[in-house]
């Protein structure tokens, strides 16, 4: 009773049934009548306007309606499937539609100019699109002393300093945010103003002017207190640059933008030759990224400004603000834990420091869930080691478990010796390793009572312990620290609605805790960090980088958009993986060290390393003086997925020529092999959840000739599908890229892809094609590697080495890679003789064709 219930429900909503029937909506009309009035098209507007003329329904009255929808009668459906178009539609029962009757009046009234146009679009949105005059954006630089603003004046740049200014303030961009809180509360209505947001560089590229003040405020991501981004003095002018794009694409309100900069110490490290003083002569040439810049006294910029009146503002509320806020324009000063001068006798128990010695290192799940395995000059050892650096060692189940072992352990430890300990310390990363003990066991606001000072909470230890880190830029401690005081980005919200506005759902912490959570749609950014720190567990360093990169995300969205074709879906806790492991393949490293390296690179280099990530590039870690800096390697940055295009199409062609035996002989476009370059791109690709173009189309196609499709029941597709979704449905692709997302291990997710585009292909070429069962995707894949070892033990090829090797000699012994495919195999290159595409063809051949003699018939 159950299986025809269920049955029923999904025959009333096949999508099939509607066919070259769908129903026929005036809505539609009334949209392109409306269009052509707004772009002065009349020919459009005559056209649109006849055509809703013959659809209007004329009442008792004498009145005329437009009705909702016209559909095909019931017993007409059979005629109108055969002959589209042939068969007479019936009015809807919803007369008049009032959407569609509000919007038809309304083009009336334009077309007869009754209603200008103007007066329904006050903001002048309609011109968006129409030229406009250059922009040009100004830029007021704010010294931090007469030092600063002499060095400047030597190179003919032109600055000003706070005093200089007055009577303009210069506040700190959450300033702005706390003043809109003000707007709209009403404590009657039980209104709580603005939310707590962002307002972004539109924002800060305005002035305001409230009770007499004439405000302007620093850009928000020069802020380190609310997030440690800033501080990278190189990230901070990739930034500004990335603003300035932005507000020459999008900038449409009356006057200039003005953006304030303050000049401090740390920015300039005491020379223009640094990166912040090379930026600033570009930008004092007058051009940059071809948008123009005038540098000038924030004075003389008021007339040719944007300036906004924010009136709701109470007065006493702004003097206070003013008041009590932090001044943008000085350098970050360097904060001391107010324990640092004790000199007291170290602790005498050296086993219970070992306990509390590494507790920041220990606390990152990152570092203890996969065995990174470091690159060697063996080939054998180095295809084994990147194998591995991709296997997570079964952590998956046992992670928390060892998170909760460890706070259970450290609990035994006697307050009063790790007390002790703090006061007498006066290592940064020995300082760390206490209060991460102390906020693991005793929690934020436990009292330390240091030197007998009562009020010395962690938390204030903590936010003391940041200012230091952020002064002497150790950016392992930093991103740490900034974990345990729970600090958000900048502009969370946003950045995680760019990625989602692009059709990109965001996958939040790490896939091993099994504690990941998709974001399929925007959420307020209080929601967004909650989210964040909850799936990432007790790693606080995960749940900071995983905003980092977000962030950077945001940004490659909007200047490289083509980096993400192909991916539905960003798992940033497996990126972070991949980014850990790629650089313990680069620098030969072990996992542990390789994270705690990875942890401390700057902001932007880490950037650059995720931007080599998504690009597939070679790129190398160069060591100097105990500091690491990714650079490119200049190497070929040939896509995976293109290569892989490429075999797919070999196979079409061979398909097309009848061979019998599908081996595609030697590729001439194949790049000089590497060992281990196709490994790397499987496991990538995969771990981007990269799939070739209109992959889930296709899949689709395959879905419609079959019972479903199959991994070892946890990648599992059935039919029903293509009957409740369209072909280029989001709903359908999401739900292939969920089962896509259940294969644990990257490089077999490829691998999967690849053996479904080879049944594609086999579909696509024989439309009489059907198959009356479960396809299994994984016995495709085990029986092309069969085939690969069985070729590889004829001609001694790398697999004998392991699991191609002969079983009389037992020499060696299996490579122990995922899912039991050798290493080798996951090694090979789409085509050739070799290739990962040959052996799947033969062997979806030999299951679609077994029960016929000559097979390759199909394809004449």
């Amino acid at each position: 009773m159950n299986e025809d219930r269920h049955r029923l429900h999904y025959e009333l909503h096949e999508l099939s049934k509607f066919e070259k029937i769908e129903c026929e909506w005036p809505l539609f009309f009334c949209y392109l009548l409306l269009d052509g009035i707004y772009n002065k098209n009349e020919a459009q507007v005559e056209k649109y306007s006849r055509l809703l003329e013959r659809l209007l329904i004329q009442t008792e009255d004498g009145v005329y309606l437009l009705p909702e929808l016209f559909y095909v009668p019931l017993e007409k459906l059979d005629a109108e499937r055969e002959e589209p178009r042939s068969q007479q539609r019936l009015c809807g029962d919803h007369v008049p539609h009032l959407w569609t009757q509000s919007l038809f009046i309304l083009g009336l009234l334009l077309k007869d100019g009754f209603v200008a146009a103007g007066e329904l679009d006050p903001l002048n949105r309609r011109y968006v699109t129409a030229p406009k005059p250059e922009l040009v954006v100004q830029v007021a630089l704010i010294a931090e002393d007469e030092e600063i603003k002499d060095l400047l004046a030597e190179k003919g740049i032109e600055s000003q300093t706070v005093e200089e200014v007055s009577p303009i303030r210069i506040l700190p961009a959450k300033c702005l945010v706390r003043l809109y809180n003000n707007l709209g509360q009403n404590a009657k209505l039980g209104l709580s103003g603005r939310p707590n947001s962002s307002l972004g560089i539109f924002g800060i590229g305005s002035l305001y002017r409230s009770d007499g003040h004439l405000l302007a405020f620093t850009p928000q991501f020069l802020d380190y207190r609310q997030f440690y981004l800033c501080l990278d003095n190189e990230l901070v002018i990739d930034s500004f640059k990335t603003e300035i794009e932005y507000l020459r694409s999008n900038w449409k309100q009356l006057g200039r933008p003005t953006l304030t900069l303050p000049i401090t110490h740390a920015l300039l490290e005491g020379s223009l030759d640094s990166t912040a003083g090379k930026f600033l002569l570009q930008v004092n040439s007058g051009y940059l990224y071809s948008v123009r810049i005038r540098v000038g006294k924030l004075s003389e910029m008021q007339t040719r400004s944007s300036i906004k009146n924010i009136d709701f503002v109470d007065s006493e509320i702004l003097e206070d603000l003013i008041s009590f806020a932090p001044d943008p324009t000085k350098s970050t000063r360097p904060g001391d834990l107010p324990h640092s001068q004790s000199k007291r006798g170290r602790c005498n128990s050296h086993d219970r420091r070992l306990s509390v010695h590494g507790s920041v290192i220990r606390s990152r799940s990152i570092s203890r869930a996969a065995s990174w395995g470091a690159s060697s000059s063996d080939e054998e050892n180095s295809v084994a080691d990147l194998v591995r650096g991709f296997v997570l060692d079964g952590m998956r189940s046992r992670d928390q478990e060892v998170c909760d072992g460890e706070m259970e352990q450290e609990e035994e430890v006697d307050i009063e010796v790790v007390r002790e300990q703090l006061e007498n310390s006066t290592d940064i990363n020995e300082q760390a390793d206490i209060l991460q003990f102390l906020y693991k066991t005793r929690g934020y606001h436990f009292d330390v009572a240091l030197n007998g000072n009562p009020g010395c909470t962690v938390e204030k230890l903590l936010r003391e312990l940041y200012e230091k880190a952020c002064h002497l830029k150790s950016w392992g401690l930093i991103r740490h620290i900034s974990g345990m005081l729970r600090k958000q980005v900048e502009y969370l919200g946003p950045n995680c609605t760019e990625l989602l506005v692009h059709q990109k759902q965001i996958g939040v912490g790490l896939p091993h805790l099994q504690r990941e959570e998709i974001i399929d749609q925007p959420l307020p950014p209080r929601a967004l960090k909650k989210l964040i720190y909850s799936s990432c567990g007790c790693d606080s360093s995960s749940a900071v980088l995983t905003q980092e990169i977000l962030t950077y995300l945001a940004m490659f969205v909007k200047t490289h958009p083509a980096l993400f074709d192909g991916m539905l879906q960003i798992r940033i806790g497996l990126i972070m993986e991949v980014m850990a492991a790629e650089y313990a393949r680069t620098t030969g490293l072990t996992g542990e060290e390789a994270a705690d390296q990875l942890m401390s690179l700057t902001p932007f280099q880490m950037k650059s390393l995720l931007y080599y990530i998504l690009t597939g590039k070679e790129f190398g870690v160069k060591m100097d003086l105990n500091k690491s800096v990714v650079i490119d390697t200049g190497e070929s940055s040939h896509s995976g997925l293109a290569m892989f295009r490429t075999a797919v199409k070999r196979i079409s062609q061979i398909l097309r020529m009848k061979k019998k035996e599908v081996g595609g002989g030697d590729n001439e476009n194949m790049h000089p092999r590497k060992i281990g370059q196709w490994l790397r791109r499987r496991c990538l690709d995969g771990a981007l959840n990269r799939v070739p173009s209109n992959f889930y189309v296709k899949i689709w196609h395959v879905l419609t000739r079959c019972h479903g499709l199959s991994v070892d029941g946890n990648f599992f597709l059935e039919h029903r599908l293509t009957q409740e979704n369209t072909s280029g449905e989001m709903k359908f692709a999401l739900r292939v890229e969920n089962e896509l997302n259940k294969i644990v291990y990257p490089e077999y997710r490829q691998l999967v892809v690849e053996v479904l585009m080879v049944l594609y292909v086999f579909m696509e070429r024989d439309i009489h094609l059907n198959v009356d069962k479960m396809i299994p995707l994984d016995t495709f894949v085990s029986k092309a590697n069969k085939l690969f070892l069985n070729e590889q033990r004829e001609g001694f090829g790398d697999a004998t080495l392991c699991c191609a090797s002969r079983e009389e000699t037992n020499m060696t012994r299996p490579c122990n890679a995922s899912n039991n495919i050798c290493r080798y195999f996951y090694d090979s290159a789409p085509s050739g003789t070799y290739g990962t595409m040959t052996y799947f063809t033969k062997v979806v051949l030999q299951y679609l064709y077994k029960d016929r003699e000559h097979s390759n018939d199909i394809f004449i």
